[in-house]
């Protein structure tokens, strides 16, 4: 988005990115997963530093992303930030995704350590927790 001075990806935009990402299929899906996750954790943290009113503008509904799990992770780290900057309530898009079994997008690096995935779902707002995803709120601070 660049009007108004703002330069951050908007919630439409991400939902594109990821979209045109998974699409190349030029990556593997670790790969894949791990570039959405660090771009989605940066984009999200910077509205953050945003006054409300920008942030509002950034996470109008976008069209639903084909993939129903960065959907569902979109749609959690938009309440997310309506949440921590406290604007209520989150928009109503925020809450039609809940995955039917869990998503962890960073899968290759938990699997191999138990203490490392407990640490995740520790760290997971609750969000994420709603829609079935494991993200940990590290995610959404600047990387």
């Amino acid at each position: 988005m660049k009007s108004k001075g703002y330069t951050q990806y908007s919630a439409y935009e991400l939902s594109r990115y990821i979209d045109e990402t998974l699409d190349k299929n030029d990556l593997s899906k670790a790969a894949a997963n791990e570039l959405l996750t660090r771009v989605v954790g940066k984009e999200v943290s910077e509205w953050f530093d945003l006054p409300q009113e920008a942030v509002i503008e950034l996470t109008k509904e976008p069209a639903a992303a084909k993939y129903a799990e960065w959907n569902a992770l979109l749609e959690a780290a938009v309440a997310y930030t309506y949440h921590a900057k406290l604007l209520r309530p989150a928009p109503a898009w925020t809450y039609k995704t809940k995955l039917s079994s869990k998503f962890n997008p960073r899968e290759e690096l938990t699997r191999k350590s138990d203490d490392y995935y407990c640490e995740l779902l520790i760290e997971t707002p609750i969000e994420f927790h709603e829609r079935n995803i494991i993200f940990s709120r590290k995610e959404l601070l600047h990387l």
